[in-house]
């Protein structure tokens, strides 16, 4: 089993593979305005949602002036030295009065190189549901709510309908046998710097094939990684400088249209501690040739497509890909 394939499984066991080493670092990645400090260059969301037995959705009604009145899911900004762990039982006991333990992300989402946000589901342990007497400058009150008259705003505007998604991917997740449900994934923690990206490209993932892993050969075996400028626009520009340092692209690959699917994200690393050295973060990313790629692109001398050997790897591997069994992730 090659470095790469163990690298991957520890992944999947929710470990971190070691120190993040950048194989493609774009220009100004080491400046100081490119590290990652909490609520200064970046801004990291945690949202939490959580359903009852009855298969209601815990909400909030916020009291900012800009929206008062209206609900939401609890969520919120990490504070300096805090994990994404922290920050959301934070916020859900801030502003619905109760306590819950994370039991996995269910949502990933970026926008451009300064904005992430991960969804988290698990269980309630305690509290006290916030009532209108105990309102303050979190939130007004909460209250366990049907999908139904959420969806609808029946007596309870939304102050945003991106949460409608979320509220959804919580219901398939409750409703899906234990058997069939995604591994649960929490963040590692592990420190980064900066926005890091590590790729799991494959090829051939389905049933009855060997997949092969886009792997970095030097200076030892690894799956590849990039870096996410805070100015990025779109989490695209990173992997596209990637894929024509690891591929020969061609066609329409040139002019930006990646030949990958998205299949979701594999693993979430942060630690945010101490402040302004540890706020970065880093995903692992997994994506398929795209459909139509029979061929699939040459790589350059310092990468290699290598077979899947590991049998436990592939069968893992194979269910996520034709199952989707991984986080959810969405660019905005």
């Amino acid at each position: 089993m090659s470095e790469a394939e163990t690298d991957l499984l520890r992944i999947l066991s929710g470990e971190t593979p070691g120190p993040f080493v950048c194989d493609v670092d774009p220009i100004g990645a080491d400046s100081d305005k490119e590290h990652v400090i909490a609520k200064k260059t970046a801004g990291w969301i945690v949202c939490g949602v959580l359903l009852n037995d009855q298969g209601q959705v815990l909400m909030m009604q916020e009291a900012k002036r800009s929206c008062r009145g209206t609900w939401y899911l609890p969520a919120g900004r990490i504070e300096p030295n805090e994990t994404f762990q922290e920050a959301v039982c934070r916020e859900v006991e801030e502003e619905t009065g109760l306590t819950f333990e994370p039991s996995t992300l269910l949502m990933a989402e970026v926008n451009g190189g300064h904005w992430v946000r991960l969804t988290f589901t698990g269980t309630v342990t305690g509290g006290k549901l916030k009532t209108p007497a105990e309102a303050d400058g979190e939130s007004l009150q909460a209250r366990w709510c049907s999908v139904q008259d959420v969806r609808t705003e029946n007596d309870m505007p939304i102050r945003a309908k991106d949460i409608f998604p979320i509220i959804d991917l919580a219901v398939q997740h409750q409703s899906t046998p234990e058997s069939q449900k995604p591994p649960c994934v929490l963040p590692v923690l592990q420190a980064h710097k900066f926005v890091s990206l590590r790729l799991v490209l494959l090829k051939g993932c389905s049933e009855g094939t060997v997949p092969e892993l886009l792997v970095r050969t030097t200076p030892t075996p690894h799956l590849p990684t990039t870096r996410m400028l805070l100015k990025d626009w779109s989490i695209i520009l990173p992997l596209l400088r990637l894929l024509r340092t690891a591929l020969v692209l061609t066609g329409d690959a040139l002019s930006g249209k990646l030949p990958i699917q998205l299949v979701g994200v594999l693993g979430v690393e942060h630690l945010g501690k101490p402040h302004g050295l540890a706020d970065g973060i880093c995903l692992t990313l997994l994506y398929t040739l795209a459909v139509g790629e029979d061929t699939p692109p040459e790589t350059t001398h310092e990468y290699s497509w290598c077979p899947v050997t590991n049998e436990e790897l592939r069968a893992r591997l194979i269910d996520t890909c034709e199952n989707n069994k991984c986080i959810k992730f969405k660019v905005h």
